[in-house]
């Protein structure tokens, strides 16, 4: 089913819209809060204003730029990308199952304090 997926399109424009807010969500908590909280105190609205729309320009400036910067970096690049994709799908995927089976079994946190054993004192 993911291999229909494309750029194309609404459809596709929001699929990939979606992809990204799963991985941006995480980045975006901080600088969110801090606005949050501003406006919720309600003293400076303003101030809480600035930094939502200063916030809100930056992302899209960013996400303006990748969008048409990669676009042309990979319409040259397209057969061989597809190429390198039948190998790096099977291994991504085995890796996110190796990786939600750590999750599960709680093998993750033993690898945490393991590496925590031998990491320097800082």
């Amino acid at each position: 089913m993911l291999d229909r997926v494309s750029g194309d399109g609404l459809g596709g424009q929001f699929s990939i819209g979606v992809l990204l807010g799963l991985v941006w969500a995480p980045c975006v908590g901080p600088t969110l809060v801090v606005a949050i909280a501003a406006a919720s105190q309600g003293e400076n609205l303003a101030g809480a204003f600035g930094i939502f729309l200063g916030f809100g320009l930056g992302v899209a400036t960013s996400i303006l730029a990748f969008a048409y910067g990669s676009r042309k970096a990979l319409v040259g690049r397209k057969q061989s990308l597809q190429a390198a994709a039948r190998y790096a799908k099977p291994i991504f995927g085995a890796a996110l199952l190796a990786v939600g089976m750590m999750l599960l079994t709680g093998f993750d946190r033993t690898i945490e304090a393991a590496m925590l054993d031998i990491a320097p004192n800082g």
